[in-house]
């Protein structure tokens, strides 16, 4: 099969579209010489492949996640930061994907350009390059606490970050009037707030995993 090639299958409720893929996905994932990636809603295809995979002696490949169930989900790092060895490229990948991440943040409030909104752009930006610049990886929902002084989470946070302008940058937050501190970090604070105190989010980023190793610091206010 051509790697560019595209598909489409079209068909009726129950005339065999489903059967149809599963002739096909089957004999990929037995070549073993790719990843697949099924994203399927309905979940009656998921369900079939992986019966087959599991029968054809293939499970150890799969990673199987339904968002409906949250008993068994792999866990995922959102943020990770580059392990290039050029400082410079580095710097660049891990501001990428801080930028990638923040975008998709900023959706919830559906806004398609961050440099549009510059408090929130300023404040979500600095969180996360917070968590990135960690000594040791941290639960990304600490973040949800950043702005609050005081905050187990925010103290944890500045004690290990490895960028010391970071550090002045939440030192220089945590200063300001509190009417000021508000209208400075208060949009980009409930945007990490909404999304990283949501229940589903603490479980799709490994907090049981977190907590059986001990880090269950909570990040609610």
């Amino acid at each position: 099969m051509n790697a560019n090639e595209h598909i489409l299958v079209c068909g009726a409720s129950r005339s065999g579209k489903s059967e149809a893929e599963l002739a096909r996905l089957v004999p990929l994932a037995q070549a073993n010489d790719r990843a697949i990636v099924l994203m399927d809603p309905p979940g009656s295809l998921a369900a079939k492949v992986l019966l087959h995979l599991d029968l054809l002696g293939l499970g150890s490949r799969v990673l199987y996640d339904r968002l409906a169930e949250t008993a068994r989900v792999p866990g995922y790092d959102w943020l990770t930061r580059s392990e290039n060895t050029d400082r410079l490229q580095r710097e660049a990948e891990n501001d990428e994907r801080i930028r990638e991440f923040a975008a998709v943040l900023l959706r919830r409030r559906i806004i398609q350009d961050a440099a549009t909104k510059p408090l929130i752009e300023e404040g979500v930006l600095a969180a996360l390059r917070l968590s990135l610049y960690q000594s040791a990886p941290v639960p990304l929902w600490w973040l949800a606490d950043v702005f609050t002084t005081g905050s187990e989470a925010r103290a944890h946070l500045l004690t290990h970050c490895t960028e010391p302008e970071l550090v002045r940058k939440f030192q220089q937050y945590a200063a300001l009037t509190p009417t000021a501190r508000r209208t400075e970090t208060g949009p980009a604070e409930r945007i990490l707030r909404a999304v990283l105190t949501s229940p589903a989010f603490r479980v799709w980023s490994g907090a049981r995993r977190s907590t059986s190793t001990g880090s269950s610091m909570s990040a609610a206010s």
